[in-house]
């Protein structure tokens, strides 16, 4: 079953917390389902991202009466984490409004359970197929080196990934580049299945672990890095799938 962090965008304390009592219950057979965050403000929802591992937005349109879920959908339109839209309106214009910034699910209130976790369901899937798709052509990175250059990087060349508070360190055998951007944000928006976290500093090619020991991962090329201790049950599973 597959671990999903929703974050809610909702200023109604009603509305929030029928959705979280509805994302609460175990419906789905294939998805988990983890309320982490709710938020009413959009500043906060976006800092909220930088750090934090979110793998889809419930967002009301209306946030003080003003049309804020237009202007998250403009602010993630690069993003691929995917957004369902929970509105009281049915105004043909915010609807075209929404889907002109990127392609959104659309939820009328007031909705069944049924019908939430319904199109939780759908999205998910088209996400995961859309990333899937994606993955099979893009598979590398374009890294910064230290002359400012900008190099491609394949992730079958990529070692293991360092993160260091706003920047992520990528490691290959002899180089080592830099990007801007967090480690989780890394693993879900940039590379593939071919990377496994470690801790929360560390990531590690699959095909570079030489073995494990103890709190260890042994990597060839003689890299030694540790296993932190909210990970050790990701890498148990993969050497039991190995």
């Amino acid at each position: 079953m597959v671990s999903i962090n929703i974050l809610l965008f909702e200023d109604d304390p009603v509305d929030r917390i029928k959705v979280e009592i509805m994302v609460s219950e175990m419906i789905s057979d294939r998805y988990e389902y983890h309320l982490i965050r709710v938020v009413d403000q959009l500043d906060d929802l976006l800092a909220y991202l930088k750090t934090n591992r979110v793998d889809l937005i419930l967002s009301d349109i209306f946030i003080q009466k003003k049309a804020v879920g237009i202007e998250l959908l403009k602010s993630l339109k690069q993003s691929t984490i995917p957004i369902i839209l929970l509105t009281n309106s049915h105004e043909k214009e915010i609807f075209l409004q929404a889907q002109h910034q990127r392609s959104v699910h659309y939820l009328i209130k007031p909705f069944h359970q049924f019908s939430l976790h319904s199109i939780i369901e759908q999205t998910l899937d088209a996400n995961l197929a859309s990333k899937r798709y994606s993955f099979l052509d893009r598979n590398y990175l374009y890294l910064s080196h230290k002359t400012g250059q900008y190099k491609q990087v394949f992730f079958e060349e990529i070692v293991f990934v360092e993160a260091e508070r706003t920047h992520c360190f990528i490691h290959t055998i002899g180089k080592k580049f830099v990007l801007k951007i967090s480690l989780t944000k890394l693993l879900l928006d940039k590379l593939d299945t071919s990377f496994i976290r470690i801790h929360n500093k560390y990531a590690v090619n699959k095909q570079y672990i030489k073995q494990f020991e103890n709190d260890t991962v042994q990597l060839i090329g003689s890299s030694c890095l540790p296993i932190g201790r909210s990970y050790k049950n990701i890498v148990t599973n993969f050497i039991k799938n190995k």
